[in-house]
């Protein structure tokens, strides 16, 4: 959304917007090793008996087989994806191309969660780096646009129905301080942090309003925190 506002505003090569998005991405790198890290510590201290050498001995375990993962993908799947796709693409089949992408997006998700105990997010995180690296990257982006914009519905409708108007009533301060911590914390120290790099005010009054909301990450985060403490 963010950057369709940017789009439109012709902000995408402006410095303000070049500082927004990066910003964006760091966000969402950091999300990327929340997403790792949160379900080995919720299971390790979820144990009546874990100790501080075990949570750390699981951590590393943890860490240690993403960092496998990321190795697989960097070394094995630059290589063999793009030619799976080159492959696919030389039979002439649009229909076969799509296909193949999709499959291979879902099924590199799938196995860093079944091999590598990573999550979802992370595992389609790094199968569109992949997807990215083949030289028919643009193809395939352009063939799966109609998916994509049928998966960005259907996300944002579900997440829209899981949304409980009694929560209101029943928590109306913790909805507000939730709020107040997203609109009006996060784009403050937006500001206080852009300025403090030297920026104009209007640079950093745009980043601030730029930041003043939550990426999909943060849903899934959330979902993963909540269902982490209801099983401890």
């Amino acid at each position: 959304m963010l950057l369709r506002a940017l789009e439109e505003r012709q902000l995408i090569n402006s410095q303000r917007g070049k500082i927004a998005i990066g910003w964006l991405i760091v966000e969402d790198l950091a999300m990327v090793l929340t997403l790792v890290l949160l379900p080995a510590a919720a299971a390790i201290m979820n144990s009546e008996q874990a100790s501080l050498s075990e949570l750390l001995i699981g951590l590393a375990w943890t860490i240690g087989k993403v960092v496998a993962f990321i190795i697989l993908m960097i070394v094995i799947g630059r290589r063999v994806i793009p030619w799976i796709l080159s492959r696919t693409a030389s039979t002439g089949s649009r229909e076969l191309f799509t296909l193949a992408v999709l499959a291979l997006a879902l099924g590199i998700a799938y196995a860093a969660v079944a091999l590598f105990d990573a999550s979802f997010a992370l595992g389609a995180f790094f199968a569109g780096m992949v997807l990215n690296e083949s030289e028919l990257s643009h193809r395939a982006a352009q063939d799966t646009l109609p998916l994509r914009d049928a998966f960005a519905v259907l996300f944002f409708v579900s997440v829209g129905m899981l949304f409980d108007p009694v929560v209101i009533i029943d928590h109306p301060l913790g909805v507000i301080a939730v709020l107040a911590i997203i609109i009006v914390g996060k784009s403050a120290a937006a500001l206080v942090l852009v300025r403090l790099f030297g920026h104009s005010r209007r640079t950093a009054l745009t980043i601030s309003v730029s930041l003043a909301q939550i990426g999909e990450f943060a849903f899934i985060l959330a979902g993963m925190g909540n269902g982490a403490w209801r099983d401890g």
